[in-house]
């Protein structure tokens, strides 16, 4: 059979996309500063959540249930999927300043929101009251795993943290375990079971740990 139609809500360039873990629903984010939310089946538009800039990440919780998405401005926004509320909403800040975040993740099991932005940091959120509990140099952009470790990526390589109780944070492998020389990190992921990480870079290379 041909191809279905391609999809199309936004106006400009988007961004990143993604999917539930279950595939029910798919996300996609873009320059016009929207989030779409669609149903994977009928390819039906079911929700859209609006920020003031240009959206950069969108990344659903491991139930579902949750997406959260960030901007250039260095908004971090949680959303309920099907009733389209607004759970969560804080600027990714260092130092007094609101620095682009450009990638973000929500562990609702955990109470925790993450976000990593263009200063270089990983900022962590209490979801429920809003709360920030710890920002420290980290990367670029970040991939949640719902084990509670996560990867972060910069210009300098790639880092493992594991989130301890009390959003207590420890790295979990050596700081010289996936650097490299030439090429900032553009995307990282951690495969299902936690055994894999992959990586790109601007250098048009991508890497498996």
């Amino acid at each position: 059979p041909p191809p279905p139609p391609p999809l199309r809500a936004h106006g400009g360039w988007i961004t990143s996309c993604a999917f539930t873990p279950d595939g029910k629903f798919g996300f996609t984010c873009g320059h016009d500063g929207r989030v779409v939310v669609w149903d994977s089946t009928s390819l039906a538009k079911v929700a859209e959540f609006l920020h003031r800039s240009s959206v950069r990440d969108v990344q659903p919780s491991e139930d579902g249930s949750l997406v959260c998405s960030c901007d250039t401005g260095g908004g971090v926004h949680v959303w309920e999927v099907t009733s389209a509320k607004e759970r969560f909403a804080a600027q990714h800040c260092q130092g007094g300043k609101y620095p682009a975040a450009s990638g973000c993740a929500v562990l609702p099991a955990r109470d925790l929101v993450l976000s990593a932005g263009d200063d270089h940091h990983v900022a962590l959120w209490r979801l429920s009251t809003g709360k920030l509990l710890h920002s420290f140099a980290g990367g670029v952009t970040l991939y949640a795993h719902p084990s509670g470790m996560f990867a972060s990526i910069s210009k300098r390589g790639v880092q493992v943290w594991k989130l301890q109780d009390e959003a207590g944070i420890e790295t979990e492998l050596p700081s010289e375990i996936g650097r490299w020389e030439g090429g900032d990190g553009h995307v990282v992921v951690i495969s299902p079971d936690g055994s894999l990480i992959a990586t790109t870079r601007t250098d048009c290379t991508a890497r498996v740990w």
